[in-house]
């Protein structure tokens, strides 16, 4: 069966359909565009506004964005006469005469792999993308817009819980950098332009998102563990992997920039992660492991010179927007499980 048939991916449609139909007040039909579409985040998004638009009511005129018109046909061949595919780079102006009424700026390279790869081109996505959807938005002040920005944005820190208040270093010398900080200036760009221009911006920072719309060249390490457990093959454990992170299943993600649309206070920034999905790299491995059985492997040398590679934990709060209602509800086994399933079974 394909992803999009699969009973575990139609249950997760079925929720966030049940959950905007809850939370939405909706007596017309609304127009959405979708910047970075076929990735992670956007595509589970597009699918998620395809069902409701067939399963409960049609609803929302769907406007899917990609650099690559032959990708968004391809991800999205099962509806690509139910939706609007639009082939354009972010760095470039919106030029349109469409009034959106939801702008979900999604697009960025979002793996370390890329960062290195293309430190240059993360830089401009991020900042000349956001100006590109002010611009937009200036001329267009009825439009809502969700900006995705990263846990990564909080630089280092002393390990504790991390409030959207909190800040902390990021070495600008480094090109990796370019992510974390070019995802900081978008925020200022956004949070500036509520006060300048007065549009409408909703800041989501987003914890380790995972989920089985995952891209097959993710290299983040939840990405690699479940490609292993996916095609049966060890999984490599490159660190002591005691760093803590705060992961969240991909359709909780969704579910809560959606909350964030309707019940969030403009210009604000809010955590988004599932505070009950805390865990180590290792027992990130140990429960895919366990439950798929493979085998971790240990293949790191411990440098005398360094501690370890890497032993910042990334720990967010999530007390802001749960006083909007919103809570994630897949704990991280289950997320796993159920995204390992999904594409293992998959054609």
């Amino acid at each position: 069966m394909t992803r999009i048939e699969h009973p575990l991916y139609q249950k997760d449609l079925c929720d966030t359909a049940e959950y905007i139909q809850k939370k939405w007040e909706i007596n017309r039909r609304i127009k959405i565009l979708i910047i970075g579409a076929t990735g992670l985040i956007g595509s589970f998004l597009v699918d998620a506004l395809l069902y409701y638009n067939h399963h409960v009511r049609y609803q929302f005129d769907i406007y899917a964005m990609g650099r690559s018109i032959l990708r968004l046909k391809r991800r999205f061949s099962y509806a690509e006469s139910s939706i609007h595919l639009w082939e354009h780079d972010i760095n470039w102006p919106l030029k349109t005469d469409e009034d959106f009424d939801y702008i979900f700026h999604l697009a960025s390279n979002a793996d370390p792999g890329k960062y290195a790869l293309y430190p240059f081109e993360t830089i401009t996505t991020n900042i000349l993308g956001s100006v590109n959807v002010i611009n937009y938005a200036k001329e267009h002040l009825n439009s809502k817009i969700l900006f995705t920005s990263s846990m990564e944005s909080y630089g280092e820190n002393d390990g504790r819980n991390l409030c959207e208040t909190d800040y902390g270093r990021i070495n600008h010398n480094n090109i990796r950098s370019g992510y974390p900080e070019s995802k900081r200036i978008s925020e200022l760009l956004y949070r500036s332009a509520v006060k300048e221009y007065g549009i409408a911006v909703y800041i989501a920072r987003l914890g380790y998102i995972y989920g089985p719309t995952m891209i097959d060249d993710d290299n983040k390490v939840v990405a690699e563990f479940i490609r292993a457990a996916v095609n049966k093959k060890d999984i490599l454990l490159k660190s002591e992997g005691t760093q803590r992170r705060t992961y969240c299943y991909v359709a909780d993600a969704v579910c809560g920039m959606l909350m964030l649309m309707v019940s969030g206070i403009v210009g604000e920034v809010y955590n988004i992660a599932d505070k009950k999905s805390l865990i180590t790299i290792r027992q990130l491995g140990e429960i895919i492991s366990e439950k798929f059985g493979v085998r971790l492997i240990m293949k790191y040398e411990i440098d005398a010179k360094k501690k370890t590679i890497d032993k910042t934990d990334m720990i967010l709060n999530m007390d802001k927007i749960e006083k909007l209602g919103w809570k994630a509800k897949t704990e991280i086994a289950e997320g796993i499980n159920k995204t390992v399933r999904i594409l293992r079974e998959e054609e």
